[in-house]
């Protein structure tokens, strides 16, 4: 049996993971690419259970394959003994990385359509479930907590009409359709900045401590999203008090 590796990092394995629970759950089908990565971590499997049943392979060879030792570390090292008329070595300590704040999940079901319901739309086709409308969606609060909304969907399978459940007012309320970081988020940040003397680094580490990653330049573009909504109450603010402050000069000037 051919045997195909793939190495996967720990965020892609999550991804992949909680795609797959997805798809259990809403019956939905895994796209090409992570049939494709499941295909290989199988074939992996079915090769390491037929060399081991052949006895082909060595526990240390097998700890070595799946990559928990590196191939250049000696036996002391390994089995963490001292070597005869040598004293024992400190091991390293790992270092855990920072555990990243992961995303609720909050379902919204459709409350007057369901599967097998003949479509409103054409009065012709009946609905079927599709995949679900996402949207991820970070409040302002400290620190920036993400929420990923999960729209249950219906489509007609005559007419091709999508329904998708709408989400809550407090939601919409605090963003567009397809906006990521709300206008709370948005707010803090530019508080954060203009208010606390944070620069955008800065808050960028600070919510790294807190497991949420969030890069300088993305608080920098929803800083500037807030400066140019405010840009019409400035510029009206500046012509009313010039405005005022002609109306005084001239009152003084003329005496009237």
């Amino acid at each position: 049996m051919t045997q195909e590796f793939t190495d996967i990092d720990s965020e892609e394995l999550d991804g992949l993971i909680q795609r797959v629970q997805e798809a259990k759950e809403h019956d939905l089908a895994l796209s090409p690419e992570d049939c494709q990565i499941l295909l290989k971590a199988l074939k992996t499997l079915a090769a390491l259970q037929e060399r081991l049943s052949d006895n082909d392979i060595t526990l240390h060879k097998l700890r070595k394959l799946v990559g928990m030792v590196r191939s250049s570390e000696t036996m002391d090292t390994l089995l963490g003994q001292k070597g005869k008329g040598s004293q024992k070595r400190p091991r390293p300590r790992a270092t855990k990385p920072n555990t990243q704040v992961k995303p609720k999940i909050t379902q919204h079901k459709l409350d007057d359509l369901s599967k097998g319901d003949r479509c409103p739309e054409c009065q012709q086709g009946k609905l079927y479930k599709y995949e679900p409308a996402t949207l991820l969606r970070i409040t302002g609060q400290s620190p920036f907590v993400p929420e990923q909304h999960i729209m249950e969907r219906l489509r007609c399978n005559a007419c091709g009409q999508y329904f998708t459940a709408k989400l809550p007012d407090e939601v919409v309320e605090d963003g567009k359709p397809g906006q990521k970081y709300g206008y709370s988020a948005r707010s803090l940040m530019a508080l954060h900045k203009f208010f606390a003397g944070a620069p955008y680094y800065r808050q960028e580490s600070i919510q790294a401590l807190m497991g949420v990653k969030l890069t300088a330049s993305s608080v920098f573009d929803q800083t500037e999203l807030v400066a140019s909504s405010l840009q019409p109450i400035y510029t009206l603010l500046l012509q009313k008090r010039l405005t005022l402050c002609i109306t005084i000069w001239t009152t003084q000037v003329t005496g009237s």
